[in-house]
């Protein structure tokens, strides 16, 4: 294999091409919340927040990549945990992820302060990105090393079920505002339960190099009864919402649907490997989350 295909292989994996789809997922899920409370599509800001979007993700997973070489080495990996095998298979040297991460930092932080420029971007837009870049590289990077410290659970989950919703909301919106944070918290709390569950078959590789994520700190048990918390306010406040008249009953009934996969989540959690149960009760959630939210836009 010759050297730009060793690192050209090595970059596509240590992107996680299916943790890039699911972030596209949420953030259009913003976009049409936005379009559903009534705000105009603005086809320019959309389209120069693509590869905003994409660049702080790349930056987000390459820097985690570097960060978390010495736990994905020693990691029994699978499809939703354990990293991506690049750096501990030795195809490219380590710092390489590193650099890759700078120059994808760069270049979002670039296209945000162009789209600023150019009047596409309101400042809610940059602030919210900023606060974005900022999680994402403080989960595994000095000085905060959120996910080494316990926090990185919760650090994900505002990335992922309000940060980068509430980006593509103000796309549109060109404010924030209060009721679509409000609305998001269902997917929020299913979405931590699901990073619960992927950090567990880390425990083991993460308390070795002293990653101190929950799954390595907590007992069992509290584990146990914390999951249990996330899943059952998750969706009690999808019918609490529901029933204040703030959330849509499409949405909730739409994103009811992965109550199922939640209940074999709370089964299943701690007492096997795979976090398949829960990844797919947040995939269903929030896909019937876009499905709703969409539909109700095509009707204002």
């Amino acid at each position: 294999m010759s050297a730009v295909s060793r690192y050209v292989q090595a970059l596509w994996g240590m992107a996680r091409p299916s943790q890039i789809v699911s972030i596209y997922m949420v953030f259009v899920l913003g976009l049409l919340m936005a379009a559903a409370f009534g705000f105009t599509w603005k086809l320019g800001a959309v389209l120069i927040a693509i590869p905003i979007v994409l660049f702080a993700s790349l930056a987000v997973h390459y820097a985690n990549e570097y960060a978390d070489v010495e736990t994905d080495a020693l990691a029994n990996r699978t499809a939703y945990s354990g990293g991506s095998g690049v750096l501990p298979s030795g195809l490219v040297p380590r710092q390489t992820a590193l650099i890759a991460a700078w120059v994808a930092l760069v270049i979002a932080c670039a296209l945000q302060g162009l789209a600023l420029a150019l009047g596409l971007h309101a400042i809610e837009a940059l602030l919210i990105m900023a606060l974005i870049v900022i999680l994402g590289w403080s989960y595994s990077l000095p000085p905060l090393k959120l996910a080494w410290r316990g926090w990185g659970e919760l650090d994900n989950a505002v990335l992922g079920a309000i940060a980068m919703p509430m980006y593509g909301y103000s796309l549109l919106a060109n404010q924030i505002d209060w009721l679509p944070i409000v609305l998001l918290l269902p997917v929020f709390l299913i979405d931590f339960a699901n990073l619960l569950a992927t950090t567990w078959p880390d425990r083991e590789p993460d308390r070795a190099v002293g990653k101190y994520t929950l799954a390595t700190q907590w007992p069992v048990e509290r584990l146990r009864i914390l999951y249990r918390a996330a899943v059952i306010t998750g969706y009690g406040s999808l019918i609490s919402l529901a029933i204040l008249g703030w959330l849509p009953w499409i949405v909730a009934g739409l994103a009811a649907l992965a109550l199922p996969l939640s209940v074999w989540g709370i089964r299943t959690y701690t007492r096997q490997e795979s976090a398949a149960p829960s990844v797919w009760a947040m995939v269903v959630i929030i896909t019937g989350y876009m499905l709703a939210w969409g539909g109700l836009s095509l009707s204002v």
